[in-house]
């Protein structure tokens, strides 16, 4: 009898097995708690183990990045992103060239609001991929697309969390010249029902229906985290509206540590080590570890509009960042100075006592 993973914690729910599945007898369903496993029906499994073969939740090659960067995007448009503006950029330089992008969007679907991996062809598309999101996506049939995509030679930019990248790569079980992929530093996912809980409690106080959701608005300002949303009230009015972390019980949670899927907490990319071509976050430190880099010291970089740290761990990455940066506003910075403020890249998150109770 065939099992795509030997215990929760060796799996990270991308859905490659289930996408893979010819015979479609792998379905990704919840657990108690939310979290999306595969499930083989037996009666339709041929023993092919071909969903073990594109498994890829293991560590990656024992590379370091071939430089680190500290960036932030030229456009006035950096305000929609969460931190430096660096996946629009590339993401609007892919589109340019006649390429496609995917990304994580929330939609409405059967009442509620989802995280999904979507594909965009048109930089009107790339817009709601901006902004961090807190929760767990569906890959959807995410990579079946980009595998099409790819055979007809069009440049393809995969963007998502690590785990999610590694198994797009586990996937296509062979490497693509027009494929960048980009993942981002991520702390842990919780599953969509957690946050749909808390969207629905949100609602019932605001008495509206949420259509959209940003994590991290910079109404505030970078680094200050601040959520903003749009909903439509019962007579279809249309507002926005905006929270301080302080607010948010699922906000704290999740900066907590105490939300998140179980092999978050033993995340093998959790590492300097990563699957992607290009890393990205927050360039959290910045103003520690050089304040002259500010405008207000006459350096190059406004912080108060967000910056990013890159991390480029590929030659084809290296590539496409430098015939691709004249959006970007980028320096050299070392790669310890960037790890130091982002434990991601050394260690996984640690577990909470209060998650199972939290469920």
């Amino acid at each position: 009898m065939i099992s795509v993973y030997d215990s929760i914690d060796k799996c990270c729910g991308c859905g490659a097995c289930a996408q893979i599945c010819a015979h479609k007898a792998i379905t990704m369903m919840d657990d108690e708690y939310g979290f999306r496993y595969p499930v083989i029906e037996q009666s339709l499994c041929v023993d092919c183990e071909l969903c073990q073969k594109v498994c890829n939740y293991q560590p990656v090659d024992k590379k370091s990045p071939i430089v680190t960067f500290v960036a932030q995007r030229k456009s006035k448009e950096i305000f929609k992103s969460a931190s430096g503006g660096v996946f629009a950029e590339l993401a609007t330089k892919v589109i340019e060239q006649g390429g496609v992008v995917y990304g994580c969007i929330f939609v409405r679907q059967n009442g509620v609001l989802r995280p999904i991996i979507a594909e965009a062809t048109t930089i009107a598309d790339v817009e709601p991929m901006l902004g961090s999101k807190y929760v767990q996506s569906d890959t959807y049939d995410s990579y079946k697309k980009v595998k099409n995509r790819l055979k007809k030679g069009q440049m393809v930019l995969y963007s998502g969390v690590p785990c999610q990248v590694a198994g797009l790569k586990g996937f296509l079980r062979k490497d693509y010249d027009n494929l960048l992929t980009l993942d981002i530093i991520c702390h842990g996912t919780p599953n969509e029902r957690f946050f749909q809980s808390y969207i629905s409690d949100l609602e019932s106080k605001i008495r509206g229906t949420i259509t959209k959701f940003n994590f991290r608005g910079k109404i505030k300002g970078w680094g200050d985290f601040a959520y903003t949303y749009t909903y439509t009230d019962i007579k279809g009015n249309e507002y926005n509206a905006w929270g301080c972390l302080e607010d948010s019980v699922y906000y704290k949670m999740f900066l907590a540590s105490s939300i998140y899927r179980e092999s978050c907490y033993h995340c093998p990319f959790a590492s300097i080590h990563r699957s992607s071509d290009i890393t990205i976050g927050d360039c959290w430190g910045i103003d520690v570890e050089h304040p002259e880099y500010d405008t207000k010291q006459g350096g190059v970089f406004d912080f108060k509009k967000g910056i990013s740290c890159v991390l480029v761990n590929t030659e084809q990455g290296s590539n496409f960042i430098e015939t691709n940066d004249s959006g970007l506003v980028l320096s050299r910075i070392s790669l310890d100075s960037v790890v130091r403020y982002n434990h991601q890249l050394s260690r996984p998150s640690y577990d909470s006592p209060y998650r199972k109770e939290y469920y």
